[in-house]
């Protein structure tokens, strides 16, 4: 639903309309004794402050209401991100938002999922926490459709990861997201890989729940590691907790050594190095296997 809509149901007040006479016979003069460029200019402002206008005045509105429509809430859930809140914050927000219901919650993000064009932009990420946060099984179909796609497939991941937990199906979909390569952004792509595996290894080393195959996890760090999706530095923060074994091991110290003739950044061939160091100093012959 686009702004206008929803000003006319909400009876609001349009912000150009703050524009008098006066105010706008200045911006004509101002036009017609500039040269090209500064027209341009000027005309881009002109087009982006009532949007920007429209947009904030909307928003103070609705965050007067107690509750709002399903139709409000598509058009709010990306707009009070710039709120910047906690993720838990944002989330009982739009939940109360929503009236405390979740399935409208789904059911918005969702359609605000869909607005934007599959292959060029970003949908933020909140948007679909709040389909992990609230959502069912019944929702994991919806995330495959995003999967593959380079900007939305954290996003999908997550999905993947808050309602169906850390198992070989949340693994698998991850896979189909790392074997992502249709992107102009090579680094924003790498970077969402990156953060998609180090990010759920770090919530499992921090919640530590029940029930979780750690060999299985263990081996998908090191596929991550060894694929340069993901960094040595990040599995270390968590190893400990899948494998304690692992950190005094020679399994690690050939994995470093492997790691040391690839390329890679400055404070990674540090942190490499020293953790090498530090096996050999062990010293090496009393490593684990």
């Amino acid at each position: 639903m686009g702004l206008i809509s929803i000003h006319k149901r909400m009876n609001m007040k349009n912000p150009l309309q703050i524009l008098d006479s006066k105010m706008l016979l200045a911006l004509k003069n101002l036009l017609v004794n500039k040269g090209e460029k500064m027209k341009i200019k000027i005309i881009t402002l002109l087009i982006v402050l009532p949007n920007f206008l429209f947009a904030k005045y909307t928003l103070e509105a609705m965050d007067a209401l107690d509750v709002l429509s399903e139709e409000q809430l598509v058009w709010y859930f990306p707009q009070a991100l710039r709120y910047q809140m906690r993720n838990d914050d944002y989330f009982d927000y739009m939940f109360t938002k929503s009236g405390s219901d979740s399935n409208m919650v789904v059911r918005a993000a969702k359609v605000v999922c869909r607005q934007y064009t599959e292959q060029s932009k970003k949908i933020p990420i909140h948007i679909f926490y709040l389909i992990g946060k609230f959502g069912t099984t019944n929702d994991l179909s919806f995330a495959d459709n995003y999967l593959t796609n380079a900007f939305t497939g954290r996003g999908a991941v997550s999905i993947y990861e808050s309602i169906n937990g850390y198992n070989q199906r949340t693994i698998d979909a991850t896979r189909k997201f790392l074997a992502v390569s249709n992107t102009v952004d090579e680094w924003r792509l790498g970077t969402d890989k990156a953060n998609a595996v180090s990010s759920m290894l770090y919530r499992m080393q921090l919640f530590k729940p029940e029930g979780v195959d750690k060999n299985l996890f263990f081996s998908f760090g090191l596929e991550g590691v060894s694929n340069k999706i993901t960094t040595a530095r990040s599995v270390d923060f968590v190893i400990d907790y899948l494998d304690p074994t692992f950190r005094y091991s020679k399994r690690r110290l050939e994995l470093f050594r492997f790691l040391q003739t690839k390329p890679c950044s400055y404070v990674m061939t540090n942190y490499i190095s020293k953790a090498i160091s530090e096996l050999v100093a062990y010293p090496e012959s009393k490593l684990n296997e």
